[in-house]
């Protein structure tokens, strides 16, 4: 399992826990679990509830109804390993 925190352009924090089969994201006291699926942007979940996409040191997430997603990065600019 990998661990990653990303920051965000709205200041909110995006705290991600990813296996190969999953992802559990938090974001502004909200939670998600999100099944891996085919890609090749990169790794992306998705689910009902929303959609991220994680590609080296950026991360994107979009929740269900959302006008428009969130773009966020490590803090150290180092890309995450995805397993």
């Amino acid at each position: 399992m990998t661990v990653a925190e990303f920051a965000c352009e709205s200041t909110s924090v995006l705290e991600v826990r990813l296996t190969s089969q999953v992802a559990h994201v938090r974001i502004d006291g909200r939670q998600f679990a999100l099944e891996r699926r085919a890609s090749s942007l990169g790794a992306k979940y998705s689910s009902r509830q929303g959609t991220l996409i994680v590609d080296g040191s950026f991360a994107s997430f979009v929740t269900s109804g959302a006008l428009s997603g969130r773009r966020c990065w490590t803090p150290d600019n180092l890309a995450v390993y995805v397993p």
